[in-house]
């Protein structure tokens, strides 16, 4: 063979193999960084959305009723979840021998 096509040769597998370096090295960067769920049953919390209560005023799952599931996981805008928030109900009133017991805006459930 022919020594200049020899050294040439020798460059490219150099190339290649710091580029498989480097992207050994990347991989196992982004696996440090995010950890990647492949088993939903080891983490500490899960439920399938079959366990979901069904509540058709607050907790709707189109995802479950729907036919043709796959189908429409292809559409951008399939909804799988979707939950309302209830409506706040206004706080009874507090027995006046406990008035001066409660401080600030009580009847406010943001208030701190």
């Amino acid at each position: 063979m022919d020594k200049k096509f020899i050294e040439m040769w020798c460059v490219l597998l150099n190339y290649a193999e710091t580029a498989m370096n480097l992207f050994q090295y990347l991989k196992g960067v982004y696996t440090q960084r995010f950890h990647i769920k492949t088993n939903i049953k080891r983490e500490e919390w899960f439920q399938f959305l079959k366990e979901i209560p069904k509540n058709n005023e607050y907790i709707m799952c189109p995802y479950l009723e729907k036919e043709g599931i796959l189908k429409d996981m292809e559409e951008e805008n399939s909804v799988i979840l979707q939950i309302k928030k209830a409506e706040m109900i206004p706080c009874p009133e507090i027995p006046l021998s406990l008035t001066e017991w409660v401080l600030g805006d009580w009847k406010n459930p943001d208030h701190e």
